[in-house]
């Protein structure tokens, strides 16, 4: 999840959680640069990439950067059907 309200060094406040589109093809990422007002993080830039690396494949990856936004933004159409599985699992006998 985009961490547009936390800190840039990997300390609290971190969002945590959320619905992504991606992965998306890996073509799509070639010259995206930076975008206006964009604020970057390396603090978990190793840790990110190395987990993401467990989907990526088959021409297909994710992409920790604002500008990769179906990669890293929440998808509240996804989120939404989420948090109905997590609460029907949280009250199934």
């Amino acid at each position: 999840m985009a961490n547009l309200v936390g800190t840039l060094n990997g300390t609290a406040p971190i969002l945590l959680g959320g619905v992504v589109d991606g992965p998306q093809p890996t073509d799509v990422f070639a010259g995206l640069g930076t975008l206006q007002g964009m604020r970057t993080s390396s603090a978990n830039a190793t840790k990110y990439a190395a987990f993401t690396a467990l989907f990526d494949g088959q021409s297909v990856g994710y992409l920790d950067q604002v500008a990769s936004y179906a990669t890293i933004e929440p998808a509240d159409d996804y989120s939404v059907i989420a948090f109905l599985a997590f609460a029907q699992m949280a009250t199934a006998p």
